[in-house]
């Protein structure tokens, strides 16, 4: 097994063989692919993480959805045969896929675009972000809710919360 992958065990299976680091180029095929086989079963995806913020190595890919009508059990039906699925839950599949780990989060209407803020990372950036919220008395839902100040939604769009914490939208490639 080469240093840039990684082989874990859970449950006394062996899990598939996964890279700790990806090209930008190879991890974007992998999500266009992924992006294309959910497009009927979603209204919105969305490419996040590192690859939305153009890193030129990735660790893995993040990917979010705004689900249609369709169930998580039809969205696992349009996954490629040959991914292997590490979890799955109503808010995130995580699989392994030509070696690399696809996280796709599952988001609806009103959580999809503060969920694709906060998956667009970094995890850094998202820490100020809350600190910043809670200097100014609110709180950032990293479930992708929104930005409230006690019960009020305040900002529920990436631009709108980006703008109320920083005074201005800040770019994916400038969030690290």
């Amino acid at each position: 097994m080469a240093e840039d992958q990684v082989q874990t065990r859970l449950c006394g299976k062996i899990e598939p063989i996964i890279k700790k680091e990806v090209p930008y180029s190879e991890a974007m095929l992998i999500v266009e692919e992924i992006k294309a086989l959910l497009s009927d079963a979603a209204t919105k995806i969305e490419i996040c993480g590192s690859l939305r913020r153009r890193k030129t190595i990735v660790h893995d890919c993040d990917l979010v959805i705004q689900k249609d009508y369709a169930g998580i059990e039809y969205l696992l039906m349009k996954l490629p045969k040959e991914a292997t699925i590490l979890r799955k839950g109503p808010k995130i599949i995580s699989m392994v896929y030509n070696g690399v780990q696809v996280d796709i989060y599952i988001a609806d209407e009103n959580t999809f675009e503060c969920t694709k803020l906060i998956r667009t990372g970094s995890a850094n950036f998202n820490k100020n972000l809350c600190m910043i919220a809670r200097q100014k008395g609110m709180s950032l839902k990293v479930s992708g809710e929104g930005l409230y100040k006690g019960t009020e939604l305040v900002a529920n769009t990436e631009e709108s919360i980006l703008k109320e914490l920083l005074g201005a939208y800040k770019v994916p490639e400038e969030r690290d």
